[in-house]
């Protein structure tokens, strides 16, 4: 094949005329260190046309093109979609998307000098590492950071000409359990950063120009980009201890990444009464700064805080802008999130409950949600919908439904979930193809494990495999993650100081399971919570037991149920004897007993020293019958 380059192509990047899809070679790559393992690799390349060189960037998204040893040094490669930006005084062009014409073809082609006196080679002193992050922009104090890139988005640009469109979704890679999957929802097109404005690339009077939401960092103060609204929250109130307020969060995406943006107050009122869902919008003004993923499972480090200087103009519609980028997760893989984790899941909708209407015991607001049961070749979830998306949703199972960025529960050592976007019904994914088949074929009758479990009380959960106590140890039970086991000993001791503890009988109050204080003076119970007093508490237990077996013994937990199965009295009952005889009674008839416990190991912190803690779930008297079929069963095993 002809290995033509692209005449004067780092020349044309260089000035901003923006070439369509230049071929150009890669001179040299190198990995940039970082300190951080969680945050992807980053490459920087020395890219040339024949004629000049120039330092680049490739996008973190293809960096398989790397490892995979797709390109190579003097490769052959046509930059699909690129930009060129500004970090510290020099230019450097971010490959965003390429295609791979050769590899390694032997030799340098041409004698390419450097654009920039202080680019002469690809190893040291070429273009310094990016910010932490998907920034590559750092602004000088007195020159825009950003070189001019479009026309101002506030004044009407000239008619451009639109790359062609393509499948409203891009798989980036398959799905397969039980590693999680990219996928990024975009199609091929010209650069979607090139000038659209005169060569020189001039500024308009009233103001800037957009950049890509990859090249934000908290350095740059003046920017405005162009983005889709991915996902749009609804305004919610908020009280904590610094006080109450209106809060208003969107995630938004262009070509190159995504990112979340928070407002507060009448700004948060503002923004969600301009902005729409699934609409693009030219976004300037806010700050930008290192985001708190416990409210957003995008991957990017960035977040942005709107505040009174932000302005939204609507934006021209474009097919190339993405709708939606996802990192799926099999549904199997949620039973080791913890709650509060945030995961974007895909999977066969397998029942619908009716809405539901209920009053939160905590604030006293009517909710209002709706259950979905998820199933995929991994397990089976519980998830719930709430307020509009709760109502609104209209899929009939069996069904497709992809989540983006499900908040995970945990309940009686089970995992359920709850949508925090908007469910996608049935979309044109790969995925959704591949799950459907599926389930008509083999799936809907096939054996599932589910993540759920429902019901009051501490019981519940799954059991863990039975296994002797000396086990807890020998295999580090709760050290990386919780485990769950069963096991049955004999209770060798049981703590009776503090045993027992008055909490607040009010009903509805939160403060129904911590300890409350009884007035000297007076003897009623104050709880601070409610700001009440009482003639009398609800008691609760909080045991502490040693249990052994043949192979050793380990100091258990027990809370109100377990507890008030093993002690065979109810909580209220113990406190009512708490100071007679029986009391003691009750407490050495339960010692040197036998029960089947079933555990949950976790690990935690205690004054500064990790440490495992082990809580019995449920506390069971022995069945013999029951126990003996187990017994055998086992000893079949080695026959």
């Amino acid at each position: 094949m002809a290995l033509d380059l692209t005449p004067n192509a780092i020349s044309d990047i260089f000035n901003d005329r923006a070439p369509q899809n230049p071929v150009v070679q890669v001179l040299n790559m190198k990995k940039i260190p970082t300190n951080d393992e969680t945050k992807p690799e980053r490459w920087r390349f020395l890219i040339s046309d024949g004629q000049h060189k120039q330092q680049a960037m490739l996008a973190t998204q293809l960096n398989s093109l790397v490892t995979n040893n797709q390109i190579q040094r003097n490769g052959i490669v046509k930059l699909t979609k690129f930009l060129c930006n500004t970090v510290s005084n020099r230019k450097i062009v971010i490959m965003l998307s390429v295609d791979v014409l050769s590899a390694d073809i032997g030799y340098m082609i041409g004698t390419p000098a450097a654009m920039e006196a202080t680019h002469d080679d690809g190893e040291e002193g070429g273009a310094p590492a990016p910010a932490p992050g998907n920034s590559y922009t750092t602004p000088a104090p007195a020159a825009p950071a950003i070189a001019p890139l479009v026309q101002n988005p506030y004044q009407a640009p000239a008619p451009a000409a639109r790359a062609p469109g393509g499948s409203t979704y891009q798989a980036a890679a398959p799905y397969q359990a039980p590693a999680a999957a990219s996928y990024q929802a975009s199609a091929p097109a010209a650069n979607p950063y090139a000038s659209r404005a005169p060569a020189g690339g001039a500024r308009a009077a009233t103001g800037g120009n957009f950049q890509p939401i990859q090249s934000l960092s908290p350095y740059n103060k003046k920017w405005c980009i162009r983005a889709r609204i991915t996902n749009k929250g609804p305004v919610r109130e908020y009280s904590n201890a610094r006080g109450s307020g209106k809060v208003f969060s969107i995630d938004m995406i262009d070509e190159s990444d995504e990112i979340r943006g928070t407002a507060f107050g009448e700004v948060a009122v503002r923004l969600a009464a301009e902005l729409q869902l699934g609409k693009t919008y030219y976004i300037r003004g806010g700050n930008v700064k290192i985001a708190s993923k416990k409210f957003t499972s995008l991957k990017n480090d960035y977040e942005i805080t709107f505040d009174e200087s932000t302005t939204v103009a609507p934006a021209e519609e474009d097919a190339n802008l993405p709708t939606a980028r996802y990192n799926f997760v099999p549904l199997g893989d949620i039973a080791r999130y913890m709650a509060n984790q945030l995961a974007d899941v895909i999977a066969v909708c397998t029942d619908v409950t009716a809405v539901t209407q209920f009053t939160a015991r905590t604030t006293g607001k009517e909710l209002t949600k709706r259950e979905l049961t998820f199933a995929d070749r991994t397990a089976s979830i519980s998830v719930t919908l709430w307020g509009e998306e709760a109502v609104n949703f209209d899929g009939q199972p069996p069904c497709i439904v992809c989540l983006k960025g499900a908040r995970v529960s945990e309940f009686n050592e089970g995992r359920s979930l709850s949508a925090t976007s908007p469910p996608v019904v049935n979309p044109d994914l790969p995925e959704a193809h591949e799950l459907m088949g599926w389930w008509t074929t083999t799936g809907s009758t096939a054996p599932m494990a589910s993540l759920t479990t429902r019901g009051g009380g501490s019981g519940g959960g799954p059991e863990g495999p039975r296994i002797p106590i000396i086990d807890v140890k020998n295999n580090h039970l709760g050290m990386q993650q919780a485990d769950n086991f069963t096991t049955k000993g004999v209770v060798t001791f049981i703590r009776k100081e503090n045993c027992l503890y008055p909490s607040c009988p009010g009903e509805g109050c939160v403060s129904n399971k911590k300890k409350i204080i009884q007035d000297s003076t007076t003897n009623q119970y104050h709880c601070a919570k409610c700001n009440l007093n009482y003639d009398t508490c609800k008691w609760r237990l909080m045991a502490t037991i040693n249990i052994a077996d043949h192979t050793g013994n380990q100091w258990v937990s027990c809370f109100q149920e377990a507890a008030e199965a093993l002690l065979g009295h109810s909580a209220d009952d113990l406190g009512a004897m708490r100071a007679t005889p029986m009391y003691d009674t009750v407490m050495k008839n339960a010692s040197f007993s036998q029960f089947i416990f079933k555990c949950r190991a976790k690990e935690e912190t205690f004054q500064d020293a990790p440490r495992v803690k082990v809580t019995a779930n449920i506390v069971q008297k022995i069945d013999f019958r029951e126990e003996c079929k187990y017994l055998i069963s086992e000893i079949k095993k080695f026959m």
